[in-house]
């Protein structure tokens, strides 16, 4: 079998994965909420989406998450055309070429982990990029699967926490920057890095 196709076959695995079920024994999804905003382009920076992970539970939890560099995917949908799912390519490197163990982070209640995704670092399956001048009027939303919460006894099922967020369209202003966004709590400052942050 030839080793392309082992890759697509790796990355479509993961991207139909089990989305998080609160009902389901041992999932813990409804203690977080993950949230998707666009960042149009500035003087400082180009576009981006800016992903939120908030613990909205009564308590501090343990997370197992990667918190600088988003490990999940982003899903656009342009006018007139089919879903595509993108990676941070970094992300789909690792994907493709190495097996690793998510570190541990302590996230308090009402905080958040905050991820900033440049739209030139998404790729496709394909390694394509998406195509700015498309995402007029389209949808996003994003997925994170690579994503556990440890109770205090230590014991716990693996990506017991996946999370979907809502969805934004993306419109352009007069200017031709876009915009979009979905509303999250407010959020108080912590810390940040280069790829992502607490707040």
């Amino acid at each position: 079998m030839n080793s392309a196709y082992v890759a697509t076959l790796i990355l479509f695995a993961y991207s139909c994965g089990y989305a998080g079920d609160p009902k389901a024994p041992g999932d813990m999804s409804d203690h977080l909420l993950l949230g998707i905003a666009f960042q149009p382009r500035s003087k400082t920076a180009a576009e981006s989406f800016r992903i939120t992970l908030q613990n909205k539970s009564t308590n501090d939890v343990m997370l197992q998450v990667q918190p600088n560099r988003f490990q999940g995917s982003i899903v656009l949908t342009s006018k007139g055309r089919e879903p595509q799912e993108y990676y941070d390519k970094e992300f789909r490197r690792l994907l493709l070429t190495a097996l690793w163990v998510d570190p541990f982070e302590k996230l308090p209640k009402g905080d958040a982990i905050v991820w900033n995704v440049p739209i030139t670092n998404l790729r496709d399956v394909h390694d394509h990029r998406p195509i700015l001048q498309e995402l007029n009027g389209a949808s996003a939303y994003a997925t994170l699967k690579r994503v556990a919460i440890a109770p205090p006894s230590g014991s716990f099922i693996s990506s017991n926490a996946k999370q979907t967020s809502g969805r934004i369209t993306i419109q352009f202003e007069q200017d031709g920057a876009a915009n979009g966004s979905q509303p999250i709590r407010s959020e108080t400052n912590r810390t940040s890095s280069a790829a992502g942050s607490r707040r």
